[in-house]
């Protein structure tokens, strides 16, 4: 999907050399996340303003939508945002009020040919009080899933990003700078990470993020 550059393995493999070399410095409430729980992780500066981070296992609640192309991501987004504010409004086993956390996460898996279509993972990350005993929800369309500790390349960004068209140059940005600066990165799913209510109109916080090959 994003192409890289010769050499690619070999500065990468220098990369990780420096990378195992620096300390881990945990992020403890990150500002972004304007105080509400999100996931934990420890962060690694690796000197070439590209972002890793490192995080840990934790369980959230997905739900998928199939689109026909990227460009469905605005509509995808709306429907999954629905259901999952649905299940911690209440729909779920025991009625159960579930608070709001960030970030709201979006797996993109683009489809295989010009015919074939894109799905869309909308999810939220479960507040730690549930983590270990997560409600179960009601509608079939939602689950529950654990994902494991992993780690991400990210970009940041400011300003609305409810469309594919604004999305998308994020994307193709951080690729290009992982291609020549950092270790080697998983083209797909392509993951957006959105901290913000549409009514937060200052310093919004938006993300993309590759998921590092191990």
């Amino acid at each position: 999907f994003f192409s890289t550059t010769p050499g690619h393995m070999t500065k990468s493999a220098v990369w990780w050399l420096l990378l195992l070399g620096l300390s881990l410095a945990q992020a403890q409430d990150p500002w972004f996340c304007h105080g509400v729980e999100c996931p934990k992780f420890t962060n690694a500066t690796s000197g070439h303003h590209v972002e890793i981070r490192k995080y840990e296992q934790s369980h959230w609640v997905s739900t998928n939508i199939t689109g026909s192309s990227e460009d469905d991501y605005h509509k995808a987004v709306d429907v999954g945002f629905r259901r999952l504010f649905n299940y911690i409004s209440g729909e779920n086993r025991g009625e159960i009020k579930i608070p709001m956390t960030c970030p709201v996460t979006v797996h993109i898996y683009p489809g295989a040919g010009p015919n074939c279509n894109t799905t869309f993972k909308v999810a939220f990350f479960v507040p730690f009080e549930f983590q270990t005993r997560t409600p179960k929800p009601t509608d079939p369309h939602v689950f529950l899933e654990v994902l494991p500790a992993m780690m991400v390349a990210v970009k940041a960004y400011g300003g609305y990003a409810t469309h594919w068209r604004q999305v998308r140059p994020h994307f193709s940005d951080l690729a290009a700078q992982l291609s020549t600066e950092g270790p080697p990165f998983r083209e797909t799913p392509l993951v957006t990470a959105g901290y913000d209510s549409p009514f937060h109109i200052a310093n919004r916080h938006n993300e993309v993020w590759f998921y590092l090959k191990s």
